[in-house]
C-alpha cells in the first residue's frame, strides 16, 4: 500500500528553517528602509523620517531575532521554499506597511497593507 505523501512542516525543525530564511529576508527590508529616510531627512519631511526609523528599526530588530534564534537550522528543501516564499511576501507587506500607518499617511489597516482606496469618498 503506497505511503500518502504530505506537503508542509511537519516539526519544530521545519518552522526554524522557515523562520531562519524568512528572517533573514525581513531583516534586509528593515535595512533597506534607511534609504527613504535618507531622502526624508534630505527633504526635511522629519515625520516621515521618524516613521522610516521606527519601521526600520522594528523591522530590522524582528528579522534578525529570527534569523539569530535560528541560525543553526538546516538547509531548507523544496517544500521549505514554498513556505519560505509565500510567508516572506506576506510579511514584507505587512512590514511594509508600517511607515505608512505611522506617518498617518494611510489611516485603514486594509489601505496600508493592499493599496485600496475604496472607502475613501471623492471631494
Amino acid at each position: 500500500m503506497p505511503t500518502s505523501v504530505s506537503c508542509g512542516p511537519k516539526s519544530m525543525t521545519d518552522l526554524r528553517i522557515v523562520l531562519r530564511d524568512v528572517g533573514g529576508l525581513i531583516a534586509i527590508i528593515g535595512s533597506l528602509m534607511a534609504m527613504p529616510l535618507l531622502v526624508s531627512v534630505l527633504y526635511r519631511e522629519y515625520y516621515t523620517a521618524l516613521a522610516f526609523l521606527i519601521s526600520g528599526a522594528i523591522t530590522a530588530c524582528a528579522g534578525w531575532l529570527a534569523w539569530w534564534t535560528n541560525r543553526k537550522a538546516s538547509e531548507p528543501r523544496q517544500y521549505h521554499a514554498y513556505l519560505i516564499a509565500s510567508a516572506g511576501w506576506l510579511l514584507i507587506a505587512a512590514f511594509g506597511m508600517l511607515p505608512f500607518l505611522l506617518a498617518g499617511t494611510l489611516l485603514l489597516l486594509l489601505e496600508a497593507l493592499f493599496g485600496l482606496t475604496l472607502f475613501r469618498r471623492s471631494p
